[in-house]
Parts: C-alpha cells; structure tokens; sequence
C-alpha cells in the first residue's frame, strides 16, 4: 500500500473515510468491499464529512449493495441490539433475527420502526435498486394507532416513559387537515419533532407550534433528508437544560 502523508494527521480517519465513500458513489473497482472492511471504526460508520453533504450520502447510500446498506444504516446507530429495540419499542429478539436474515413475525412493523429511525424510506432496506421516492408508508405501518389533534399528541408523548431515548413515527390528523407524518424523537425530557411530509399544510403546522410553545422552550429549523431534494421542518422543544444529540444537521432558523 502507497504511504499516505496524511497518516498522523488527526482528520486522517475522517478525510479516508470520505473518499472511501466517493468511490463506492463513482462505483471504482472493491470500493464497497473496502468500505464495509473498515466498518469496526467508528469514523467510517459516523462519516462526519460525507453527512455534510446531503446530495453525496444519499448516492452512497444507493449504491451500496442491500446488504452492505443494512449493516452500515445499523451500525450508524452506534447502538447495541437492545438499546435499539428499546428505542423503537421492538422485542430485541426480532431485531437480532431480522439482521441475521431469519424469520420474524409482522417484518412491515419492524422495517418501518426502522425506516422511520433511519429518517429513510422501507424501499431502502428491502431493495436492491431504489429510487428518489418520497414515500411514506412506514408511519402507517409503524403500528402506532393514529392520533387525532395536538392535545392527544402532546398527553401520548409525555407518558411515553419507556426510557430516556426513544423514536417513533407518528400519524397526526387535525381537523380537516391532510395527515401529518411526525418522527418524534425523546431524550431524557426533551422532544424533536420531525414533519415528513412532502407538502405540509401550514395552518396545521402552526397550530402544533403554538400548543408545543406553550409548554416547551421551542426551537424551530430543518433537518437534512436521506433524499437531497427534501427537507425536514423541525422543532426542538427543551424542557431541561440537557443537551439534545443530533444524529443529523440540524439547521437552526433565526
């Protein structure tokens, strides 16, 4: 192997994982192969660089082979087994048996709890070829009943007391508006919420933030999808003073 001059640099890690990666997208010759051998580093798994870049993860992500994208998505967690199927409200026991390709009972839930984790679509744990198709199906499958008006919503989230981190994907009806799909995610008393849609309806949405401001000190701004084209609207709703841990770019809005 050629000595690269980088090597004692402290980004070395980082910069090699990231030009890793632009060769899995420009398709070069091993370059998945050396990218899944190198998946035990943590910089690789994380890749800081190439998630700056929206438009060059999502073509990494693609052309990743369906097995390889289903072990780097997982990985990505950082989690262990248990402490993802906590967060997901899933037995760990199916979680271990889907990754080790055995069977489990209802996989539509599980591949859509894990979508919705993910901020990915099913159609990217389940196929080999994808598309850009903003779909949405994971939030009715997540097996979360529907909930009917910001009331209900906020009385669900705050006894969900699981434990102090977790993720669901949520179907929210108000009124006569169209459905609104939330990724809501929890740790240790502060919320993030997430609105999926393709087109969201303002009215709607203004009402959430409202009832949320009245509760919590609220933060709006976006988060970077899977897909480059789309954006997610979010909110940041603090209770206490713990630091909230994005596990994507979160754009703050003045």
């Amino acid at each position: 192997m050629e000595f690269d001059p980088r090597l004692n640099k402290p980004d070395y890690e980082i910069k090699r994982a990231y030009e890793q990666a632009l060769d899995v997208i420009n398709r070069v010759k091993n370059a998945e192969k050396e990218y899944m051998r190198n998946m035990d580093n943590s910089k690789w798994v994380t890749n800081l660089e190439l998630r700056k870049r929206p438009e060059h993860y999502a073509l990494f992500l693609k052309r990743l082979s369906l097995e390889s994208r289903s072990l780097f998505l997982f990985l990505s967690t950082q989690l262990p087994y248990r402490a993802l199927a906590e967060a997901i409200e899933l037995d760990k026991n199916r979680l271990q048996k889907y990754r080790q390709k055995k069977y489990v009972n209802n996989p539509t839930e599980l591949i859509a709890r894990l979508a919705v984790y993910y901020r990915t679509t099913p159609q990217l744990l389940e196929n080999e070829e994808v598309d850009d198709s903003l779909e949405n199906h994971q939030f009715y499958n997540s097996g979360y009943p529907k909930i009917n008006g910001v009331i209900e919503l906020i009385s669900v989230i705050e006894n969900d007391s699981r434990n102090d981190y977790w993720v669901r994907g949520q179907v929210l009806k108000i009124g006569m508006y169209e459905p609104l799909f939330l990724r809501i995610e929890y740790q240790k008393g502060n919320y993030l919420f997430e609105f999926a849609n393709e087109k969201g309806n303002l009215a709607a949405f203004q009402e959430i933030l409202i009832a949320l401001k009245e509760r919590y000190e609220c933060y709006l701004g976006f988060l970077n999808n899977v897909f480059p084209s789309k954006k997610n609207v979010a909110i940041v709703c603090k209770r206490n003073e713990s630091t909230f841990v994005f596990h994507s770019n979160f754009i703050k809005l003045a």
